[in-house]
């Protein structure tokens, strides 16, 4: 009797136990998918995923609404919790997208974030931001014009890659760093001025940016910080070309690229032949080196002695002639 009635309390202790790691695991279970799934319903009906930063902040990772119908407005505050970053493609090419309101709360927004919303027209970029990650507003072809905040420091590989109908982006004072193709391809854009503090531009930063007339190279930039290619360059002051699958001409203005004295810009500008025409160095007439000399000097020796020679040869055989001549008659 006692070795069932201990049986029977085995049994009931392991149940016990099993069942207790079954609730522990469904309790953590639910928690992560707590984590992973927190959504934020706005009073229009927009919802935002996010997930935590910080105790007090946090990332916005998704979003669904009727973004076709209106433009979106992200809130600055979820829960108590500060917005403080756009993560990567959270409106990944959303071609309806015609608006966007971002909170001067944001300090970065991430990879094509908002790649390819091509009825964007403008944009103003948060106070606060600091980084613009790469590719954000890739392909964006219908934005005209670009505000950005004065704590902006890096503009990313691919930011504004493609943006053909970009005219403008105001000034960025704390500006460090310009990543490659950062404004490739921007057709429109028809000046940049770069704050002084600039330490690096990107390869291909600029490169077929057709429309641009005027930049400048501040002398914070450092040696060997401006990539191949970064800027496009015509010879003439304006030329059409041909170019394109489609073939469409293309009007190039001349680039007028400003530089400090004495400052690596400068020297990047003369060494990939950037100067304006008009501004090159006139090209002194060529003159014979002394090697050509020094060849035509032999020649003219060579034609000489050649020339000495056959007078000679021709001398020596009119006299043989006339020898022989003598040498007749008096044989006769």
């Amino acid at each position: 009797m006692k070795k069932i009635i201990l049986v029977v309390l085995c049994f009931a202790l392991l149940f016990s136990v099993v069942s207790c790691k079954s609730k522990d695991d469904d309790k953590r279970s639910l928690a992560d998918e707590e984590i992973l799934e927190e959504k934020y319903t706005t009073a229009e009906g927009e919802t935002f995923q996010y997930e935590p930063v910080t105790s007090d902040s946090v990332r916005i990772i998704g979003y669904r609404g009727s973004a076709f119908r209106h433009g979106v407005v992200i809130p600055s505050v979820i829960n108590e919790k500060q917005v403080v970053e756009i993560g990567d493609q959270v409106f990944y090419f959303m071609s309806n997208l015609t608006e966007i309101t971002i909170p001067d709360s944001v300090t970065a927004i991430g990879k094509y974030a908002f790649a390819g919303c091509t009825q964007l027209t403008s944009i103003k970029l948060p106070a606060e931001l600091v980084l613009l990650g790469e590719g954000a507003f890739y392909q964006c072809i219908g934005l005209t014009s670009v505000t950005a905040g004065s704590k902006l420091t890096t503009i990313s590989d691919n930011a504004f890659y493609g943006c053909s109908a970009m005219k403008s982006i105001s000034e960025m004072p704390a500006l460090k760093i310009i990543g490659k193709a950062a404004f490739f391809k921007c057709d429109s854009l028809t000046e940049m001025v770069l704050p002084e503090g600039l330490e690096e531009i990107g390869e291909m930063a600029f490169y077929y940016c057709h429309s641009l007339a005027s930049i400048n190279i501040p002398a914070s930039v450092g040696e060997d910080k401006i990539g191949e290619y970064a800027f496009r360059q015509e010879s003439e002051d304006s030329v059409t070309k041909t170019e394109g699958e489609d073939g469409e001409p293309m009007t190039y203005v001349q680039l007028v690229i400003t530089t400090v004295p004495g400052s690596y810009g400068e020297q990047y500008v003369e060494e990939n032949d950037l100067l304006p025409p008009e501004e090159k160095p006139e090209t002194p007439p060529e003159k014979e080196s002394e090697t050509e000399q020094e060849s035509g000097a032999e020649q003219e020796s060579g034609a000489e002695q050649e020339s000495g020679a056959e007078q000679e040869s021709g001398a020596e055989q009119e006299s043989g002639e006339s020898e022989s001549g003598e040498n007749e008659s008096e044989s006769e």
